[in-house]
C-alpha cells in the first residue's frame, strides 16, 4: 500500500503555498472555465503557469478541474483549453464530462485523468470503459460509506480518492 496523498483545495495564489506550507502534497484548482467553483478566484492562464512553476519547484503535484458538463456550444472553447493544457501538463485532469475524456484519448494526450466526484461512480460498471478513456483515479462521491469505500479500493483497478473533510457546500457531491 502507497502512501495516502493528502490534496488541496486552492481557489486563488494566495491558498496554493500555505496549502503546501500546512502539508499537502498536491492541490487542486481551476481555470476561468470549466471548474465547478465557479464563484473561487480561479486562475487565468498566467496564473496557471505560475501554479505549475510552483508546485515543479516544490516537488509537489497540481491537478486542474475541468469538471462541468461541457455544452455543444462551449466544445470549441474546449478545444482552446484542452490546447493550453497540453502545453502546461499538469500532473492531472479533474473531469466529469466523459466526453472530455473521449477528446484527450482522441488527441493522443498523455494527461491523466481522474474522474471527479461529479462523476457519481460507486464503483459498479463501467470499469473497463473507464480505463479505456483513460481514467486513472475515482474520485467518490461524497455520500459512499466506509464499507462501500473498503470494497472498491479492494476490487478496483483505479486509485481512489476520498473526502475527508465533509461536504463544503449545500448539493450532494458538489
Amino acid at each position: 500500500m502507497s502512501k495516502p496523498e493528502l490534496l488541496a483545495p486552492a481557489g486563488s495564489a494566495d491558498c496554493l503555498k500555505p496549502a503546501f506550507i500546512a502539508g499537502a502534497d498536491a492541490v487542486y484548482l481551476a481555470g476561468k472555465r470549466f471548474g465547478a467553483r465557479a464563484f473561487a478566484a480561479n486562475f487565468d492562464e498566467l496564473g496557471l503557469r505560475w501554479a505549475r512553476k510552483v508546485t515543479r519547484a516544490l516537488d509537489k503535484k497540481l491537478y486542474i478541474t475541468l469538471n462541468t458538463i461541457v455544452f455543444e456550444h462551449e466544445w470549441a472553447l474546449l478545444s482552446k483549453t484542452l490546447d493550453f493544457m497540453e502545453s502546461l501538463q499538469p500532473d492531472s485532469l479533474i473531469i466529469q464530462d466523459i466526453g472530455i475524456a473521449v477528446e484527450l484519448r482522441k488527441r493522443g494526450s498523455r494527461i491523466p485523468i481522474h474522474l471527479s466526484t461529479q462523476g457519481a461512480w460507486f464503483g459498479q460498471g463501467g470499469v473497463e470503459e473507464l480505463k479505456e478513456l483513460g481514467i486513472t483515479r475515482i474520485i467518490l462521491p461524497r455520500e459512499t460509506t466506509e464499507i462501500e469505500i473498503a470494497d472498491i479500493v479492494k476490487n478496483s483497478p483505479f486509485e481512489i480518492e476520498v473526502f475527508v473533510h465533509g461536504a463544503m457546500c449545500y448539493s450532494i457531491s458538489g
